[in-house]
């Protein structure tokens, strides 16, 4: 599985290298996170945030059609919350899954003065670093890894937008829901999937390339 996720970002961008330019960017934002799909367990799920660091890079293909790739890590989970057996008392954890996850993405460039909108819509793929759970501090439980009980890769699809203002900063918001499982089938794991909105910062330069 390592090695297919190394040979799948290496295509990528030897897939953009053929350009005589393209801009390189890194960004660094927050997330909110919750998971979908499990009908068991819904009524506790509760929304969590978290954060990512990134790089990007995209070249223009045709008139005003872009197409980029960005490599991050990100953190993904959710929160629990349950009640105690008297009904008052309530108890908390959040799991947290750490991603290294690339996306594939296909823009469209609209100038406006001196900011350029980007809409794009692609895919990702996420390989799974380890995943933890954490409980709430005034409980006596101790935090736990369960890594072994969830699938190493996650598919997903991306929707969102780009903002490059005077050709340097990058402001940007994706919406990503995952298609696969985060807990492995085999294990009798539940049928959640991750589901993510991230809003992030960075900065954004052009490299030109001499072949």
């Amino acid at each position: 599985m390592k090695q297919a996720f190394i040979l799948c970002i290496l295509a990528l961008v030897l897939a953009q290298l053929p350009a005589n330019e393209m801009d390189v960017a890194g960004f660094l934002g927050i997330n909110g996170n919750t998971f979908y799909g499990e009908s068991g367990n819904k009524d506790h799920i509760q929304p969590a945030v978290n954060f990512h660091i990134g790089s990007m890079i995209q070249t223009e293909t045709v008139d005003n059609m872009i197409l980029g790739s960005e490599l991050l890590y990100i953190q993904k989970g959710a929160n629990f919350k349950y009640e105690s057996n008297n009904g008052v008392d309530e108890y908390l954890h959040h799991d947290i899954l750490r991603y290294l996850q690339l996306g594939i993405l296909g823009k469209v460039s609209y100038p406006v003065e001196m900011i350029e909108l980007q809409p794009c819509v692609g895919m990702h793929l996420a390989y799974l670093i380890s995943a933890a759970r954490k409980w709430d501090k005034a409980l006596d439980y101790e935090d736990s890894d369960f890594t072994k009980s969830c699938q190493k890769l996650d598919l997903g699809l991306s929707l969102g937008s780009d903002a490059i203002i005077n050709n340097s900063f990058l402001v940007g918001a994706r919406l990503e829901g995952g298609i696969l499982r985060i807990y492995d089938p085999d294990l009798g794991g539940n049928k959640s999937r991750n589901l993510n909105f991230r809003i992030y910062l960075g900065y954004l330069f052009p490299v030109e390339l001499n072949y």
